[in-house]
């Protein structure tokens, strides 16, 4: 595979490319070996480069490797990033469930050699990573009740003396949606979305 020139499956080059546009963090969470990773690096060229991530894991790292949660436990740390603000992206059932046992929701991305893994449990299937499957599981989690999208209230949320007990969880949606425009920031995009459909 070193030596060989592979293409990026289907969505993957714009995903990064958005993300990194809004000032997302983008997470390498492998446990694979470090020789395993420079052959990714090297057969995808300048597709994808390690200064896109924030992250780049190994199986160094931890003394237990997938589907075992400590490498996304890990990453978790390393980023200062709590799990219901996050959403993982797996080929296979084996990492998936390390995502979820690391309480990280998960949308499976099915590999050529993980087409009969059982993904039960991913918050979606797909075979084409687009920015519409985000939004979809962010509105399931805040459907759900799961969750507050605080990371998007946290930074679109106007800091002012009027909102009770300077607590975001009881702002009422209305009032965010009313708000909204007065701090523009990266997540707006995503916001907006969750508001509008």
């Amino acid at each position: 595979m070193a030596t060989e020139n592979i293409e990026l499956r289907p969505g993957v080059a714009n995903l990064i490319r958005h993300a990194k546009d809004n000032n997302l963090e983008i997470a390498f969470v492998t446990s694979t070996t470090e020789a395993n990773i420079n052959a990714v690096f090297l057969a995808i060229k300048d597709q994808i480069k390690r200064s896109d991530f924030s992250f780049i894991g190994n199986d160094k790292m931890v003394s237990k490797l997938k589907p075992n949660p400590d490498i996304y436990l890990k990453a978790l740390s390393e980023l200062n990033l709590d799990a219901k603000d996050c959403i993982a992206i797996e080929d296979t059932e084996i990492s998936m469930k390390s995502a979820l046992a690391a309480s990280i929701q998960c949308i499976a991305f099915p590999g050529e050699f993980a087409q009969d893994n059982n993904f039960t449990g991913a918050a979606h299937l797909t075979e084409n990573l687009n920015i519409d499957i985000f939004t979809d599981s962010i509105n399931e989690l805040v459907k759900n009740k799961k969750t507050c999208p605080d990371i998007f209230i946290n930074c679109s949320y106007p800091r002012s003396k009027d909102w009770p007990d300077n607590n975001f969880k009881s702002i009422k949606l209305n009032n965010y949606k009313e708000n909204i425009d007065l701090h523009l920031n990266s997540y707006i995009w995503t916001t907006r979305l969750i508001l509008e459909k």
